[in-house]
């Protein structure tokens, strides 16, 4: 996988003086000639077709600039299938001084659209199902590897899937420094068996397409029953390992899901 902080790219913060540059930046093709400065309130963006997400907390010099990095590395990646990233702003709230990604508009993440929108019909199902994998398609096209959850795609304004792809910035948030210490145990049920190793803290970093696979597979299986895996017998995050690992335990379809998805999702997960 390609070391996304070794890029010549330019770390120059980019943020908007005033709200009329930051509602039309939407229309451009470009945003590189956008201009550092100062930067506006976070209640703003939403509102001026623009929309910031990821928090992240006050950053030192070193940590700045790498930081600035890889954002400027994340602004060139371009496809129809991945979430378009504009830059960084830096909060203006007294006291404050996180700084916030900004991407393109989203009406919000595939987990909440599908709960408010059930059930979705099988043509919906399938567009959704092939916006992803040509997302995944394309991370991989450029060696980089994604946790994948119905919570890293975003759905667009216009019902588009999108992968939201956010690689090594999670460092800057402190969620991967020392193996399961901080790792968000709601991806444990999209996780392949051969990353659970709770005493090998480097199992859980591996990172291939195998495992997107796998996590792939799990996230076809919950578009198809729309409802979040293991969760239908209860099961907590232990005993999911448990069964995974040990009993290769893989959730069943309801007798409507079309046999060629199943027959997907069990060639990803197994």
């Amino acid at each position: 996988m390609h070391d996304m902080f070794d890029s010549k790219a330019s770390t120059s913060l980019e943020v908007f003086t005033n709200i009329k540059n930051f509602k039309n930046l939407n229309s451009q093709e470009s945003c590189k000639d956008v201009e550092a400065s100062i930067v506006l309130n976070p209640g703003d963006y939403k509102q001026n077709q623009l929309f910031y997400n990821e928090r992240f907390s006050p950053l030192y010099n070193a940590q700045e600039k790498r930081f600035f990095q890889q954002v400027a590395i994340l602004k060139e990646l371009k496809s129809d299938y991945f979430i378009m990233f504009y830059g960084v702003v830096r909060c203006a709230y007294p006291d404050d001084f996180s700084y916030y990604l900004v991407i393109e508009c989203i009406s919000g993440n595939l987990r909440e659209y599908y709960k408010a929108n059930s059930p979705l019909d099988w043509n919906k199902k399938f567009e959704f199902a092939i916006d992803i994998c040509r997302g995944i398609a394309f991370l991989h096209a450029a060696e980089m590897y994604h946790n994948i959850t119905s919570e890293s795609i975003l759905i667009t304004d216009n019902h588009k899937a999108k992968i939201f792809y956010i690689g090594t910035l999670h460092n800057f948030k402190g969620e991967r420094n020392e193996g399961f210490r901080n790792v968000n145990f709601e991806y444990f049920r999209y996780m392949a068996p051969e990353k659970f190793a709770f005493k090998d803290k480097t199992r859980y970093n591996i990172r291939s397409d195998r495992c997107d696979i796998y996590s792939l597979g799990a996230l076809l299986w919950e578009i198809a029953e729309e409802e979040v895996p293991y969760t239908r017998q209860g099961m907590d995050f232990l005993t999911i390992q448990e069964r995974v690992v040990k009993e290769k335990y893989r959730e069943t379809f309801s007798s409507h899901v079309p046999k060629i998805w199943q027959d997907i999702v069990y060639a990803g997960t197994n």
